[in-house]
């Protein structure tokens, strides 16, 4: 079968393509951004506020000046209100990961709301949005309603659809404004999702952290660059602010600073009112971070719309990648006979196949790890709520089995090639799997089984982890139905044995022919790379790792 034609890219999507290339030859990427201009205060301060007068509007003017805020007219401030409040069931606490080893509650409550079939993935937990239009998929256009949401949460996700239409025409105007003239080219706010947080305040939440640099007060949201977006992408916020008490001490606001920790430029203490919008255009994002600053009396809402970046992160790149495995692929096995798409010589089906069961595997481990654990991760209540997400996940679990059970077919073409010392032309199994394992086929096994296992672990870690226990029962890991089997942790361990044990036995065939090389060739072989059973990139590790230390002595 030959390959599929590649789809054709909209209009739109060529336009962004042409857009992301003409940025990356004329700007760069983001760590070649430049650090803003430093601003000297002319005295010590550990930071600025509008109380500070003509010195807080230099540093802002500045260091500062992709920062924008506004307040929005009470019509679109009502809509937003509204809406944000009508998603409350749908918040709930993430388990994320800020270091290598140690697992966090987050100490606000949030949901994802975009494209639909959109991700957001942050220290280590993937989000999955709720989408904010209707669904339009393979010809088939379903509404909000028909995926099973209520009426009252349909419009409200409805409602942020078309407010973020509105948001983007504000901040492309700000773009123009401010940021075209000084600039080659910029990236047009086409906003693919939103972050919805929703924060107690510190009367509240008790365990806030205090920041030195802010004179002590408390933070809901730590010191941080949004992640996962598009370089020189924008960002806007809306914030609103339900049950404040008129006498509070401290307001809720944002704080700013360069990413220079160290350099003469204070950061910013920025007070917004309830219904403020505010921008961080350009490359701000780049070279600055960020802050939410804990109000004393009422709960904060904020709706934090970005540009994601495109790529590994949609239901559609998944499902696209999936069908393009199937569609797309030299190699077709059935019942332990494996057939070519052409007819080619020996070594060229070796490497295809070999790319044919990377592939595979490849796939089948970014199912796993990258979707299934991912979702199954954050819970019971979590899959209900998720209404749109349900078909996706099972259309995964399917794949995943498919892609299991090719890969068994591999393992048993493996074993009976380490067990064969011929290849029997009468024997069709023998003729067609065994001619095709080389030395290099089993290192590739090797390394992503042993990789995977590894992986394993760590996912079996990170599910008993103890602060599950802080949530509700429901909101707490729970077994995927196809990968969380009683048998799975020794089943994997027991495949990467007997993989090493089967490398060391297998035959090795001529190149050139097909033919098993003479006796005493095989007993080289063998008896070269039994000693530890390494891969060809083990052994190279190893023997590099000696080399550094000689060097070193």
């Amino acid at each position: 079968m030959g390959k599929s034609k590649k789809r054709k890219l909209s209009a739109e999507d060529a336009a962004a393509v042409s857009i992301s290339s003409k940025l990356k030859k004329l700007r760069g990427v983001a760590k070649d951004t430049k650090s803003p201009p430093a601003f000297h205060c002319g005295k010590t301060c550990a930071s600025l506020s509008p109380s500070d007068g003509s010195l807080y509007e230099e540093c802002l003017s500045t260091s500062y000046s992709g920062f924008r805020h506004e307040t929005v007219s009470s019509a679109l401030s009502c809509q937003f209100d509204t809406s944000l409040e009508g998603l409350d069931s749908l918040y709930q606490y993430d388990v994320v990961q800020p270091g290598k080893f140690r697992m966090t509650k987050t100490s606000v409550t949030r949901t994802l709301v975009g494209n639909p079939g959109s991700t957001y993935k942050y220290l280590g937990l993937r989000l999955f949005s709720h989408p904010w239009s209707d669904v339009d998929e393979r010809g088939e256009r379903q509404t909000l309603r028909d995926l099973g949401y209520s009426e009252d949460i349909a419009s409200a996700l409805l409602t942020i659809g078309r407010i973020n239409t509105e948001l983007v025409d504000r901040t492309n105007t700000l773009l123009k404004r401010h940021v075209e003239p000084l600039q080659p080219v910029i990236l047009p706010a086409n906003f693919s999702l939103t972050l919805i947080n929703k924060m107690e305040p510190s009367s509240t939440k008790k365990d806030l952290k205090r920041e030195t640099l802010l004179g002590g007060r408390k933070i809901s949201v730590g010191w941080h660059r949004d992640s996962g977006l598009k370089d020189f992408s924008s960002i806007c916020v809306y914030q609103t602010i339900k049950g404040q008490e008129l006498s509070s001490s401290h307001d809720w606001g944002v704080a700013l600073r360069t990413t220079d920790h160290g350099g003469p430029t204070p950061p910013l203490v920025v007070p917004l009112p309830s219904g403020s919008l505010y921008y961080m255009l350009d490359d701000f994002n780049h070279n600055h971070e960020h802050a939410v600053l804990a109000g004393s009396s009422g709960s904060r809402y904020s709706s934090t719309h970005r540009v994601a970046r495109e790529g590994q992160g949609t239901w559609q790149y998944i499902r696209d990648k999936i069908a393009s495995y199937k569609l797309d692929r030299q190699v077709h096995v059935q019942s332990g006979v494996i057939t070519f798409s052409t007819s080619m010589p020996l070594k060229r089906r070796r490497d295809v196949y070999k790319k044919y069961v990377r592939q595979m595997l490849s796939l089948q481990v970014e199912i796993e790890f990258e979707w299934l654990r991912q979702w199954y991760v954050q819970g019971k209540l979590h899959n209900t709520l998720h209404l749109y997400w349900q078909k996706p996940i099972q259309e995964l679990c399917d794949a995943y089995c498919q892609l299991e059970s090719s890969s068994n077919e591999v393992m048993a073409i493996l074993e009976e090639a380490s067990e064969s010392s011929s290849t029997n032309e009468g024997d069709r199994r023998v003729g067609a799997g065994c001619v095709l394992v080389t030395e290099d086929l089993f290192d590739l096994m090797i390394e992503i089984y042993s990789k995977r296992e590894e992986t394993y672990a760590i996912w079996q870690e990170r599910y008993s982890d103890p602060i599950f226990k802080e949530l509700p029962p429901n909101q707490r890991p729970r077994d995927c139905p196809v990968l969380d089997k009683e048998d799975a942790p020794r089943r994997l361990s027991d495949l990467v044995r007997q993989l090493r044990s089967r490398f060391v036995g297998s035959v090795v065939h001529d190149e050139q022919n097909g033919n098993t090389k003479s006796e005493k060739a095989k007993i080289r072989k063998k008896e070269k790379r039994s000693s530890g059973k390494y891969t060809k990139k083990e052994a190279k590790g190893r023997a590099s790792n000696w080399l550094k230390l000689k060097a070193d002595l």
